[in-house]
C-alpha cells in the first residue's frame, strides 16, 4: 500500500486499498474504504 497526500484517506481515521479481482481485464477493479469508527456509507456501482 502507498500513501497519497490529499486522497480519499486524507480524512482522519480512514484507510483505503484497491486490487485486481478479475472483473476488468487488467486494471484494479475493486476499491475498499474502511472507517476506524462507525459512520454512514453509500455505494457507487457502474457498468462496463
Amino acid at each position: 500500500m502507498r500513501l497519497v497526500q490529499g486522497s480519499v484517506t486524507a480524512a482522519k481515521g480512514f484507510l483505503a486499498n484497491g486490487d485486481f479481482i478479475g472483473i476488468k481485464s487488467k486494471k484494479k477493479d475493486l476499491a475498499i474504504i474502511y472507517s476506524k469508527t462507525p459512520c454512514v456509507m453509500a455505494g457507487a456501482f457502474t457498468q462496463m
